[in-house]
């Protein structure tokens, strides 16, 4: 029961650290031997248990907890094993394995590599990393950590302190692996950076030396020599997370790989990510690992670490390599880089790939689409060339007509290609690729077979040399000179040696303790023969070939073991009947983004390198349900924007005919009075008739401008075509609510998440329809009878059934008012618009032929630069160039209204005043003309537009080439865009809404106005025109005010400034009071876990419960207090902090009812 209750204690402590990652990392200070100034160290040790249950979400806690904010970029490292990096973490298992030599045919080579490696950390990674400010993740025994850190210590050394350093470095690693370096961590005298790390790590410190010792022999046997001696990186500051790697007693390393996906899958979202590895990996092991690294979406780069001669195809290689191998084996060593010969078969795919595409491409003349210069890779170049229905048709005949396969084989013959490798009928890419994962599993295999055959060899080989021994003495020395070639298969465990010499006393089982830096070549348990004891013992030679067939058929029993096992799992067949291995190498072989080159040709290195930072997580082209999608939303785009079109002329017309109809009857009316009749027309009554007619027409024009109100119905579709061209650009750029984030998934993920963009993309153009089409009538036009979807999947139509009449725009006017008096729509009567301006039929005017290069498809994923150039460029040319024409519209009204106030004054001056009503008639209507179309505003507006857009455009361009891929800085690129032209359309919209208002209210009352006007006499006219009009001081007033205002606006300010702190200092006094409830509970358990080592027997006693109960009730009891506490102290808080801010709200809002009451004086 008191187990129990300690594991559930136990549980809910583990459960408060991972909540409070904080309190997992520790900074620790090293000395690294022969170093002349101490290092640091962040340091997070998680259990597995907490390892799982730290969810992917928690990640930016974790990265925050460590500081690695303010990174621009990810460069990781993974395990490169079986150099001289992982042969110094096993000093001495050469003398067990000699196969396990670094694989090269001499010193020579083997130098070149390492110095080709170095030269291409220093030249290539180190600027690259230098001049992202990236984080470079390292792995233990990893050639390319080691190189990088060789190189890095310098650099960081130079900045001094590691948060200067323009690069962040991390390290996961195995606790494990760094056990018997740190072994003696209780002692002063072990130096290792390991033991200091452990020394005052107390998490490192829970598990006992024991637990991990029983670990690695179950791992690695029970000889200690043949252990991981690994240290942690000596010469370089960084941050470590350190898994205990333990779980139910047993070695499991599966929580760091998942912990290390999930974290470099959430850096990927908003960076990006580079993965490289070279040299090989036991068994292929890491290969499922960078499967689900490339099936996220990251790009991943294999190093070939020979110098090879260029090879054409498969062929050519596996014969170059069985001659390779020949001359390997013959030194005694296997090719353990497995996952350089991955490399090269790769880079060898990736040439007849291109030669394939090429010769496709010249076969079917399409050479000439060349990709653009501006375009990134990872978007499919068909689609960069093709208009909207000429990919719909291509994807839905490969979606109807025939599957992936059948195109490959019955697909159009090359007829410029001649016969040779890459000839179409000798090609088969998914042929070719199979082969290739065969090759390199097989190739694997049979080195792991002829590894495990050379060790049998070495056992076999030193049984037959002591069978042939004649003596007790010959057979010791025997015995002792073939001691590590018997290891090399017998003895993994030594129960069955203890057995044997608990029968026979003459053999002894010597085991040495372990000793830092001691070489064991011969291991540290080894069997002796005590010849003295033997020749006592067992005198005749009957006898000791008794004893000896007794110890020969115990290491044939070892052997034969042994050959069993690598029959199960390091043979050939074995290995290559692995089917998740089989995916997994297919995996990396197939995708686009693992790419292949070798260290000796560092200019491939640092193209290649250069080339994946660039890459984002757009997908390379669009799917067959995500191009109907854009076509239905350009078709509504283009159907609004030719609808609104002609609202707006049908606006303009009729707000200009009521201005001509009022000037007319003013001209008329004051002409009659002055002048007789101006028109000559004889008869009574003339001047009325006139009148009277203009009078109707402003009544038919007012009445019918009612009826259509095509104001409201040019705002509501010039507002949906710019939302909806908002939202195409934010779902081709993949930003805000489209921001997929499958690219920090694996495949299946990232393809649901294009999924549900697509959903996100539908229903937000639906809901910008719906809120079109249901305001201000058009429902009751013509307006839903054009078609925006046609049935793709049955015909080819191409709108062809609906093709567009050729009638002049300003019929639609007629059109409209007629179908209005006749309550009928205008469908019957024209179907006139700009239909398919962006390419979504063929039988749209211009669109017939593929684009040009550099061309806008409206389609394609947009990359950042071609979000550039196809939207910021285009807008800010429209505002400027719109800018200079409606300055000088406004100087002409300014002007205009001047020059009829001056004619004015020079009129009432000469004694001609009947003109002025009619100079200041025309004058009030330029005015109202002027307010109509917004001048002013505009000019304002788009100034404003232009001018953000210009900066933001200089603020990208500014970026360096590598700030341009991380995800923040293209996310702000395009929100902060698409917010500015939000901000105008809706500052338009406002502005065309209030003149609306307007309009509608001077339309009302048009009709009673003209009557007064007649009614009314010259000299009241007169009258009223030079009445002084006076504006209070109000400008005075408010300037009065400012000073109150600002000095309001400062009080606010300074109380919520000290409102924060006051919660900042309440989430300190949680975090602190927190950490105390925290060392409670832990100060608690392990007094309980001391009682229950030292008197087991005793916990059970009535004084061993009630102290127990004790601890419980005390640890409880601080719980409860801590809460009740935080609860009140959390409660006035924030009653202070609320209270500050109420009382500077209300003297703000005080003064500004005061100026609001001054403005309405």
């Amino acid at each position: 029961m008191e187990k129990k209750k300690i594991e559930a204690l136990h549980q809910e402590i583990e459960t408060m650290k991972v909540q409070l990652l904080e309190q997992l990392v520790q900074d620790i200070k090293y000395m690294a031997p022969q170093a002349d100034a101490e290092r640091n160290c962040k340091l997070m040790y998680l259990t597995n248990g907490q390892a799982a249950k730290i969810e992917s979400s928690q990640m930016a806690k974790v990265a925050s907890a460590l500081d690695l904010t303010g990174v621009k970029m990810v460069v990781r490292f993974c395990p490169s094993q079986f150099g001289k990096a992982w042969l110094r973490s096993f000093p001495n298992c050469l003398g067990r394995y000699p196969t396990k030599k670094v694989p090269e045919i001499d010193k020579k080579a083997m130098f070149d590599v390492d110095h080709q490696l170095l030269m291409v950390m220093r030249e290539i990674v180190l600027p690259l990393v230098v001049k992202c400010h990236a984080l470079v993740i390292g792995s233990p025994m990893c050639e390319l950590t080691a190189a990088f850190a060789e190189v890095a210590a310098p650099v960081q050394r130079q900045y001094g302190d590691a948060k200067n350093c323009p690069f962040r470095f991390l390290m996961f690693g195995n606790a494990t692996e760094y056990h018997l370096v740190s072994k003696a961590f209780a002692e002063p005298k072990c130096k290792t950076v390991a033991a200091q790390l452990r020394r005052k790590c107390s998490a490192w410190n829970a598990l006992s030396v024991s637990a991990f010792d029983n670990v690695l022999k179950m791992r690695f046997g029970d000889d200690w020599a043949y252990w991981p001696e690994g240290d942690v990186i000596k010469t370089c500051d960084y941050s470590m997370i350190l898994f205990e790697g333990i779980s139910n007693g047993q070695l499991n390393t599966s929580g760091l790989d998942r912990f290390q996906n999930d974290f470099v899958s959430h850096l990927s979202i908003n960076l990006p990510v580079i993965a490289m590895m070279t040299a090989g990996s036991d068994r292929l092991g890491y290969v499922p690992a960078i499967s689900d690294h490339v099936n996220r979406g990251l790009p991943f780069v294999l190093l070939d670490s020979r110098k090879r001669p260029e090879m054409p195809n498969l062929a050519e290689f596996e014969k170059y390599m069985e001659e390779y191998l020949e001359k390997l084996h013959k030194n005694g060593i296997r090719d353990a880089y497995n996952i350089s010969y991955l490399s090269c078969v790769k880079h060898i795919l990736d040439i007849q790939k291109d030669a394939q595409t090429h010769i496709a491409k010249a076969s079917s003349a399409e050479d000439k689409l060349d990709s653009d210069p501006a375009s990134e890779d990872k978007v499919d170049k068909l689609e960069k060339h093709e208009w909207i229905w000429e990919v719909i048709q291509r994807k839905k005949l490969e979606v109807r007509d025939y599957n992936k396969y059948d195109r490959k084989k019955d697909g159009p013959k090359a007829t410029c290609a001649e016969d040779g490798p890459f000839a179409p009928d000798a090609y088969d890419a998914e042929d070719e690729l199979v082969k290739a994962v065969n090759l390199v599993l097989r190739h694997t295999g049979r080195e792991m077979q002829y590894e495990s055959t050379q060790w049998e060899d070495r056992c076999r080989l030193a049984i037959g040399v002591l069978t042939r021994t004649e003596g007790w003495a010959q057979f010791a020395q025997e015995l002792d000179s073939n001691w590590t070639r018997i290891r090399s298969s017998c003895f993994f465990k030594f129960d069955a040696a203890r057995d044997f010499c608990n029968t026979h006393k003459w053999m002894d089982l010597t085991e040495e303790p372990y000793r830092n830096g001691a070489k064991m070549e011969n291991g540290s348990i080894q069997l002796k023969i005590d010849v003295a004891l033997a020749e006592s013992l067992w005198p005749e030679k009957e006898d000791f070939e008794k004893e000896k067939e007794a110890f020969i058929k115990l290491l044939q029993g070892q052997l034969k073991f042994t050959e069993g096992l690598n029959r199960l799992s390091r043979s050939e067949e074995a290995f290559t009947s692995q089917n998740n291995l089989w995916l997994a190498v297919h995996d990396v072989l197939n995708r686009d983004n693992v790419y292949a080159c070798n260290i000796h040709n560092r200019n491939q290195v640092d193209k290649v390198l250069h080339k994946v930072a660039r890459i984002d997580r757009l997908p390379k082209g669009n799917t067959l349900e995500t191009m109907i999608l854009l076509r239905w939303a350009w078709n509504l785009v283009d159907i609004f924007d030719e609808h609104a079109f002609r609202y707006k002329m049908v606006s303009k017309a009729a707000y200009l005919v009521l201005l001509l109809i009022g000037i007319a009857v003013v001209v008329i009316t004051v002409a009659a009075q002055f002048a007789g009749d101006p028109l000559q027309v004889q008869g009574k009554g003339t001047q009325g008739s006139i009148l009277l007619g203009l009078t109707l027409a402003a009544t038919l024009v007012t009445g019918m401008s009612q009826i259509v109100d095509p104001q409201s119905k040019w705002i509501k579709l010039r507002g949906g075509v710019l939302t909806l061209e908002s939202e195409i650009w934010k779902f081709r750029t993949r930003i805000g609510s489209y921001d997929a984030e499958g690219s920090s998934r694996n495949l299946l993920g990232r393809l649901q998440a294009e999924r549900n963009c697509e959903a996100a993309f539908k229903d937000r153009v639906l809901i910008v329809q719906e809120g079109v089409l249901n305001a201000s009538g058009l429902k009751a036009t013509s307006l839903f009878s054009i078609p925006t979807a046609i049935d793709d999947m049955s015909e080819d139509h191409n709108l062809q059934a609906v093709e567009p009449q050729k009638v002049g725009r300003m019929r639609f006017v007629w059109n409209e008012l007629v179908s209005c008096a006749c309550c009928t729509t205008s469908s019957h009567l024209s179907r006139v618009y700009r239909f398919g301006n962006h390419g979504q039929f063929k039988t749209c005017p211009g669109f017939s032929r593929s684009p040009l290069q550099g061309k806008d498809t409206h389609h394609a994923p947009a990359q950042p630069n071609e979000y550039v150039r196809f939207r910021i460029s285009p807008a800010i040319a429209f505002y400027q160039s719109r800018i200079p024409r409606y300055s000088f519209r406004r100087k002409v009204f300014q002007g205009s209204l001047l020059l009829s106030t001056i004619i004015s004054a020079l009129l009432a001056a000469i004694s001609m005043p009947f003109f002025c009503a009619m100079i200041s008639c025309v004058s009030a209507a330029l005015a109202a003309w002027q307010d109509f179309v917004g001048l002013p505003k505009k000019l304002d507006r788009y100034s404003t537009a232009a001018s953000t857009l210009t900066n933001l455009l200089m603020w990208w361009q500014s970026l360096p080439e590598y700030e341009r891929s991380v995800m923040e800085n293209v996310q702000f690129l395009v929100e902060e865009t698409e917010k500015t032209l939000a901000g105008e359309r809706n500052a338009w919209l406002s502005d065309a809404e209030t003149s609306a208002k307007k309009v509608k209210a001077n339309i009302s009352q048009k009709n009673l106005g003209i009557r007064k006007w007649k009614r009314a006499t010259l000299r009241e006219r007169l009258r009223l025109k030079t009445t002084p009009f006076t504006m209070p001081t109000l400008s005075l007033r408010l300037k009065n005010l400012l000073p109150q205002i600002e000095a309001a606006a400062q009080d606010k300010s300074q109380l919520q400034a000290k409102a924060e702190k006051i919660e900042e200092d309440a989430e300190d006094s949680v975090k602190d009071q927190r950490s105390e409830l925290l060392s409670t509970y832990e100060s608690s358990l392990d007094k309980m876990r001391d009682m229950a080592e030292e008197s087991p027997d005793e916990l059970s006693s009535p004084s061993a419960k009630e102290q127990f109960a004790n601890l419980v009730k005390e640890a409880t009891t601080a719980s409860k207090g801590l809460q009740k506490v935080n609860k009140q102290k959390l409660k006035t808080m924030k009653k202070t902090y609320y209270e500050m801010r109420k009382g500077g709200k209300s003297k703000a809002v005080g003064l500004w009812k005061e100026v609001k009451m001054n403005a309405h004086e």
